[in-house]
């Protein structure tokens, strides 16, 4: 009983729920990948096949335009009697879903019949003829739809004079029937018009376009699992995955492209031998294949293909006449309605790049600021865990379970509809209150924390019902764990330390684990960047939408696209990084500079003070003048560098042992009130500039190693990036 207990324990319930989720998005995608080739294989089919006059036809496969002419006997429909060529007939049940209460359609009666009949057109006809009862692949001219009761009849149907395309086999060259049998490679159709199969093809790309975006869901989660947080290494294996994908697809659709186009061309060569001279309609003959052949021999030399029809050593027979320019196929599909669509593309993959890199920012900007203990905590900004603690008896009582705290998030809900206990939640009251707290470790130090603006996350919230509300409240609590992210800074009035929000960085306040943070950030990060691999590719499809060609190339294109958008993204990410790491270094020199304006301040009050009581020490007076002049020359604008803060800096201490020393031979100066004072915010001043510069120090430490190592080295280069010299 008790290992029973023991091993449901320590089952991770949440990551077997992750695994058969991430399952179900492969096996979905793969099943609609399956979908999508499948219907790009039918538009490619219709796309490279030249229409073929009717009445060269000899043997193979065609696509044929033409009127449908009846023959000695026509069918009668189930219900309106219209005599026709073939129908599709069904009877529907309606009957209500018990789970969302919508109206849905049962089949209980289906009927498909068909009779042959011939297919017209200028230079001859052809007998058609259905070899199998499927209809499938028939898109009917007509169709019309009756109620009655509650079931719905709906027939589809084809009659003597429509006109529609055909795609099929023609057995032989003495036959004069068209067979439609429908097969694995070349599925025979029916279409009223090109539309129709450039709705196909559409659907095929958005299916194709579904199951990658599937599989991409799946990488994400799969990072999950694993609690991979780096985005630049989830980037890689995605843009690895999708290239591999997209190449594919691509090659596999340029390859049944090559063969199929080659094939025709072989077998139209020897009908073409067949029918030279023998047949009415030469000119037709020739017009067909000369167009045929030409289209072949676009397809097969253009780029990518080119490279597939060398390696698989496919060639065309030699041809007896030119060669037509440009021919792109039968057919030049174009949507007004996918510009708009593009567009609304462009502005969501432009959303999602904005906030995915503000994101992945954010969260690098995290991972290269090192976790400090607070007795090494540097000005600027930094990373602390610890423990809080009151500031100054300011602190709360929290309103649900009376906790000491500093910071609190009161909120009181009542049902939308009182005595429905299955409405929603509306919330009555919501409050939150701060304080100004310490934070604090084992070291014993301690710095103060501003929570105003803060952004606060905390783990775990206390849940009551009662009287029909409800009460939940998340508070920090004293001498709980915390960590704290964001600028520390030396309180101008306390002298200490303070971390608080900032314009550019929130302070980020949170009782989570740091790795958690940062996982859960990168998690959102890799979501918004995973959108915008997923959005560039279907850019890239709709692209080629637009041509109407649905080009497999465009697949090899867009997988060339992506890998120049992660060579992209990277770049951003690494010069943001030293450029972060760079103003980094900047803002901490600027509190140098802060800090030496008060002690050119401080020396300004005391020197006239010093002068009165110990006129003969020229050397204490020549030095206070010396420093001064030098302290007016570094602060005025562009004239501070390191070299001269560290110049000035070694100056002022020989400055204080000279006047420790003097101060200790003048009890009358020692104890004016002025000097004292001085003394007092000489100290704290000493202190703070000394934290000032190691944060500086090691801001440059840490951003000289940057730009020392590669790819930062590059881009160091390139963009000026220089070392800097420590204080």
């Amino acid at each position: 009983m008790y290992s029973e207990y023991y091993f449901m324990r320590h089952i991770d319930f949440r990551k077997i729920a992750y695994i058969v989720a991430t399952l179900f998005l492969l096996i979905g995608g793969t099943i609609l990948l399956n979908i999508g080739m499948s219907q790009m294989k039918e538009m490619r089919d219709f796309y490279n096949l030249k229409i073929a006059p009717i009445g060269i036809m000899v043997k193979g496969d065609y696509l044929v335009y033409g009127i449908a002419e009846s023959l000695e006997s026509t069918l009668i429909t189930p219900i309106f009697d219209k005599q026709v060529l073939m129908y599709d007939y069904k009877i529907e049940k309606s009957y209500k879903n018990l789970i969302d209460d919508k109206i849905q359609w049962k089949t209980i009666i289906h009927k498909f019949d068909m009779v042959d009949f011939n297919l017209a057109d200028t230079s001859g006809k052809v007998r058609v003829r259905l070899k199998y009862q499927d209809s499938s692949n028939i898109d009917y001219v007509h169709e019309k739809v009756i109620f009655e009761d509650e079931n719905r009849h709906t027939l589809r149907w084809i009659e003597s004079a429509d006109e529609f395309y055909l795609y099929g086999n023609k057995p032989n060259e003495n036959s004069n029937t068209f067979i439609l049998s429908p097969s694995i490679d070349t599925p025979y159709f029916i279409k009223k018009n090109n539309q129709e199969l450039s709705l196909r093809g559409e659907k095929g790309l958005i299916n194709i376009w579904l199951a990658i975006t599937l599989i991409t869901i799946a990488v994400i989660i799969l990072f999950l699992i694993l609690k991979k947080h780096k985005i630049i290494e989830f980037m890689a294996i995605l843009a690895l995955v999708q290239i591999v994908l997209l190449t594919v697809i691509g090659g596999a659709l340029i390859k049944r492209d090559i063969s199929q186009i080659t094939d025709n061309v072989h077998q139209q060569n020897i009908n073409f031998k067949i029918l030279d001279g023998t047949k009415s309609g030469q000119v037709f003959i020739e017009e067909y294949y000369q167009q045929l052949y030409s289209n072949a021999d676009y397809q097969l030399n253009k780029f990518p293909n080119n490279i597939v029809t060398f390696l698989s050593f496919t060639k065309l027979p030699d041809a007896s006449f030119d060669i037509l320019p440009n021919n792109i196929g039968n057919i030049y599909l174009k949507h007004d309605y996918m510009i708009a669509v593009l567009g609304i593309i462009t502005l969501l993959l432009i959303a999602f790049l904005k906030v995915g890199l503000k994101l992945t920012i954010a969260k690098r900007s995290m991972e290269n600021i090192p976790t400090s203990k607070v007795k090494g905590a540097m000005v600027g900004l930094s990373e602390i865990k610890g423990t809080v603690i009151e500031y100054q008896n300011q602190g709360l009582i929290s309103p649900l379970t009376s906790r000491k705290c500093c910071w609190y998030d009161y909120k009181v809900e009542g049902r939308q509809d009182e005595g429905d206990n299955e409405s929603p939640w509306v919330t009555f009251e919501h409050k939150k209150e701060k304080k100004l707290f310490k934070c604090t470790d084992e070291s014993g130090c301690e710095i103060i924390i501003n929570p105003s603006k803060a952004d606060v996350s905390i783990e775990y919230s206390i849940v009551k019902v009662k009287g029909g509300r409800r009460y939940t409240e998340t508070c920090i609590s004293f001498n709980q764990s915390i960590y704290l992210f964001g600028y520390l800074s030396v309180g101008y009035s306390s002298g200490q330390l303070m971390m608080k929000s900032e314009i550019d960085q929130p302070l980020i306040i949170s009782n989570y684990s740091d790795k958690s943070i940062v996982l859960k950030k990168g998690l959102i990060a890799m979501s918004m960047m995973g959108g915008v691999f997923s959005l560039s590719i279907l850019f890239g499809l709709i692209c080629m939408a637009i041509t109407g060609s649905f080009d497999p190339g465009n697949y090899l294109l867009s997988a060339m696209f992506i890998l120049f958008s992660l060579s992209g993204i990277v770049g951003i990410l690494h010069y943001n990084d030293i450029l972060f790491l760079r103003n980094r270094v900047n803002r901490n020199f600027t509190n140098i500079q802060v800090s030496l304006k008060k002690r050119y301040d401080l020396l300004g009050n005391i020197q006239n003070i010093v002068k009165g009581y110990v006129k003969h020490e020229h050397e204490l007076l020549q030095t206070l003048s010396i420093l001064r002049s030098n302290f007016n020359k570094v602060l005025k604008e562009g004239n501070a560098t390191p070299n001269r803060v560290k110049k000035i800096l070694k100056q002022y201490l020989e400055f204080n042992k000279i006047f420790d020393v003097i101060s200790e031979e003048y009890p009358e100066l020692k104890s004016d009130e002025l000097i004292r004072d001085f003394i007092y915010r000489q100290s704290d001043v000493e202190n703070e500039i000394s934290l000032i510069c190691e944060g500086y120090n090691d801001s440059i430490n840490h951003y000289n190693t940057r730009i020392q190592s590669f790819p930062d080295v590059v881009l160091a280069k390139v963009f000026g990036f220089s070392k800097k010299t420590n204080i």
